[in-house]
Formats: structure tokens, C-alpha cells, sequence
């Protein structure tokens, strides 16, 4: 099951639309006393004035799970909810716990931290946001609307939080440098041969300075099975990184000790295009993601995230194929593209 987990986080990695996840180490960070258990029935996670009611935070677990049982009844059955992932933790527990308390988490946050600067939506804003909730509205099943308990109002209220949350974010970006030069986000194509001892790897770096295809040495040679590899700065082993981002392409190093191991390296390609500008939107969402850390751990510092603890543990993931509804985040992104791709 922890392999179908990560595998799973890899291919749902965009459908959190905040894309913030660590909240609890955020957390942890500031201290355990940040956090504070509450009965309120009015509400379900609460900063401030900051509120998430009931309904709101049911909304995110229903897309959420609606993934989740997507991505996992395929691959083994509707009972994967109760098995075990960690010692005496279900992935019922794991999936509420994570991933819909950290998304709800940083939806509170950052309504308080647009709160403390007194961030409103626009009127533009406020009538998209209307027409996002009317078509999520409209396409919930009667499950789905049975399930989250909400209505009309309250869906256009998780929306508006959305954009509000997403325009801080864009604000917070305004202060990053955006700027990556073609150094930093350079990704090379290199072919790899790892010996365990030095004289094999000498042996073949001469049959490979003689005219020997490289790749065919690393697949008769190598101790790995692994021989191609796109890297980024900041992936190697530092006695590699220097001299592998020193290469151009088509030249082979000569052998390289690393530990116990011995490498031969060939630079493929000393700048794959594709994905370097794919590394250059990764390098700038760090930089927001750094910042907004940095916001939001000073704002959290003299403040409590609250959670109503009886609605929290009657939130229950397990769903029937009729409540399913995975097009909440979707329909936000139609609506709002520009502050999306900002993000």
C-alpha cells in the first residue's frame, strides 16, 4: 500500500489547488500549543476570524475522496480505505489527517492572513466566483449535496475563500525573483556506468575513448540497472554536480570516485530545453513557496489554528460512486486562470 500511496501523491500532485502541502510541518515548526481543540458546532477549522464552516471543509473532502477512490478501486477494490499504511494508522486516516486537514489548513491561513490585510475580493471576482458555484452546484448528484450538507451559498463562500487565499499567494509573488537564469534552471541528458572497482571502470573508459558505444558498455557493465537520467542542479552527489555541469554535450569524464563506487558519466545533452523551462516554473514556485512559509510561519507564531474536534472526527472519507464528484477544483481553474498560472 505505501508504494500505490506514493505513487498516487506523484500523479495527483495538481489537485490540491492551493499546492501547499506541509502545513503540518508549518505547524510543528511553531509548536504544538499552535493548535487548539474546540466543540463549536458552527464551524469546522477556525484562525482568527478565519473560518471554515462545516459544510465548506466536507466540500474539499468530497473531492478529495472522490480522487482517492478514483485512483485506488481499480487497483484493489473498495476496501482500501481500512487498510493499514502505518502501524495502527488506516488510509482512511491517513487521507483525513494529510491531505484534507493540510488543504483545509491552508485555506485558513491564508483567509487570515488576507484578513489581517484587509484583502477583499473584487466585484468581478465575487461574480465569477458565483458562476464557478452555480456549475459546481448544478452537476452535484443528491448524494453529493447529502454528503457535504451544503447549498448554494455555502459553495460560493469555499469558492470565494479559494480566490481569496490564491490572491494572496499572487501578492506574495510580487516580492519573489521571478528571474532564473539558464545555469540555474539547466537540465542535462547524461548516460551513467557505476563500477565497484576501479580498474573495470579504467578498463572501460579506454574501449569508450576507442570508439566503444557508451550505452552499450553501461548495460554490460554497469552495477546498476539504471543508465539514462535527466538531472537538474542540485539532484547529483556534490563531488559529481561541478564536473557534470561543467560537460558539454557528447564528452565523456574520466572516471570519478565516489565512496566505494566508481562513475563514468557522457553528457547527452548539456540543455534539454523542454525541461529546463519545465525546472524554471518549478525553481519560481519554490521561491513563492519559500516566501509564503516564511509569511506564514511569523503570522502563526502569536496565533491558533482552531479545530472543531466532534465534526472533525465524524468526517468520514468512504463515499458511494454517487456522491463521487472530482470537478470542484476544475471549475475553479476555468473560472480563474490568470491567478492560477500566476501560482
Amino acid at each position: 500500500m505505501r508504494s500505490v500511496k506514493r505513487l498516487y501523491a506523484r500523479s495527483m500532485k495538481k489537485r490540491r489547488i492551493l499546492w501547499i502541502s506541509l502545513i503540518c510541518v508549518l505547524l510543528i515548526i511553531t509548536g504544538c500549543s499552535q493548535i487548539r481543540i474546540s466543540t463549536d458546532s458552527e464551524w469546522m477549522m477556525k484562525m482568527d476570524e478565519s473560518k471554515l464552516e462545516k459544510e465548506e471543509v466536507r466540500t474539499i473532502a468530497l473531492t478529495q475522496s472522490s480522487l482517492f477512490q478514483q485512483f485506488y478501486v481499480p487497483l484493489t477494490g473498495t476496501e482500501f480505505w481500512n487498510q493499514l499504511i502505518e502501524e495502527n494508522q488506516t488510509f482512511e486516516s491517513y487521507a483525513k489527517d494529510t491531505i484534507v486537514f493540510e488543504e483545509a489548513a491552508a485555506l485558513t491561513i491564508l483567509n487570515a492572513i488576507a484578513d489581517s490585510w484587509e484583502l477583499e475580493l473584487t466585484d468581478s471576482e465575487k461574480d465569477l466566483a458565483k458562476q464557478a458555484a452555480n456549475e459546481y452546484f448544478d452537476i452535484m448528484s443528491k448524494e453529493a449535496k447529502r454528503y457535504t450538507g451544503a447549498n448554494r451559498s455555502d459553495v460560493t463562500r469555499l469558492i470565494q475563500k479559494y480566490v481569496r487565499a490564491l490572491d494572496v499567494i499572487d501578492l506574495l509573488a510580487e516580492d519573489v525573483n521571478m528571474e532564473v537564469s539558464d545555469n540555474e534552471m539547466r537540465v542535462m541528458d547524461i548516460q551513467v556506468i557505476i563500477f565497484s572497482d576501479q580498474a573495470t571502470a579504467q578498463q572501460v573508459k579506454a574501449q569508450v575513448d576507442a570508439g566503444a558505444d557508451f550505452l552499450s558498455m553501461a548495460k554490460q557493465y554497469s552495477i546498476t540497472n539504471t543508465y539514462e537520467y535527466s538531472v537538474r542542479r542540485g539532484e547529483l552527489a556534490e563531488a559529481l554536480e561541478n564536473i557534470v555541469f561543467a560537460m558539454d554535450s557528447g564528452t565523456v569524464t574520466e572516471v570519478i570516485p565516489v565512496g566505494d563506487e566508481f562513475y563514468l558519466i557522457k553528457c547527452v545533452n548539456d540543455y534539454n530545453e523542454t525541461l529546463s523551462e519545465e525546472n524554471r516554473s518549478n525553481i519560481q514556485q519554490q521561491r513563492i513557496y519559500e516566501m509564503w512559509m516564511d509569511t506564514a510561519e511569523d503570522f502563526v507564531l502569536d496565533r491558533k489554528l482552531e479545530i472543531n474536534e466532534r465534526s472533525w472526527n465524524h468526517l468520514s472519507l468512504e463515499l458511494n460512486t454517487e456522491a463521487q464528484n472530482t470537478q470542484l477544483f476544475d471549475i475553479i481553474e476555468n473560472y480563474f486562470p490568470s491567478i492560477l498560472q500566476s501560482n
